[in-house]
């Protein structure tokens, strides 16, 4: 499965020389993506930049477990790619784009959303990443979301997180017959 380089930590983070040192340890680079294993809305989601030592100190506060990921500097350009599930399908795509002021993509932080048509590379890497869940779970994918950023270098979408449970569908994107559907396909698959 093609994701972005991460470490899960299990133990809080003491300041910016612990950070620094998991950093060059996971060869994670210098600008890092702080942020807890279970958020919502991008809410303790920060941007560490270690050589101009740019360091919130709100992340010690984070509670494990934390995720650490390189920056993917493409979020500013791009955006991210919300890949919507219902029963193991890819009901819609949406592509997500933060402000200029900040990283994070949600709406409350000043983010855009835009339903896209993904290009069939982009839907062959969604589709990798349910492939893995099968393999590694025994179980079909329900109803989540899986969110992936463009690499710069081999401009292949990497798996940023799963977003399991998350209220936000995106349905106010679709059309009523694809509401419609899209609906019954989450129906479906709250009902397995």
């Amino acid at each position: 499965m093609p994701t972005i380089p991460t470490n899960f930590v299990s133990t809080p983070i003491t300041g910016p020389k612990a950070l620094q040192q998991l950093a060059h340890q996971y060869g994670l680079g210098d600008k890092l993506v702080v942020k807890p294993v279970y958020g919502t809305f991008g809410e303790e989601n920060y941007l560490v930049d270690l050589i101009e030592y740019d360091f919130n100190p709100s992340i010690c506060d984070i509670k494990p477990d934390i995720i650490i990921q390189k920056f993917m500097p493409n979020v500013k350009i791009e955006g991210e790619y919300s890949f919507i599930i219902y029963d193991n399908t890819i009901s819609h795509t949406v592509l997500k784009t933060p402000s200029i002021l900040d990283l994070r993509t949600h709406q409350m932080h000043g983010g855009t959303s835009q339903l896209v048509s993904p290009c069939e590379d982009d839907l062959n890497a969604a589709e990798k990443v349910l492939e893995s869940i099968l393999m590694l779970t025994g179980e079909k994918a329900h109803e989540f979301r899986i969110d992936m950023i463009r690499c710069e270098t081999t401009q292949t979408l990497l798996l940023l997180e799963l977003a399991i449970g998350d209220p936000i569908q995106y349905l106010h994107l679709l059309s009523e017959a694809q509401q419609r559907k899209a609906i019954h396909h989450f129906i479906d698959s709250t009902e397995l």
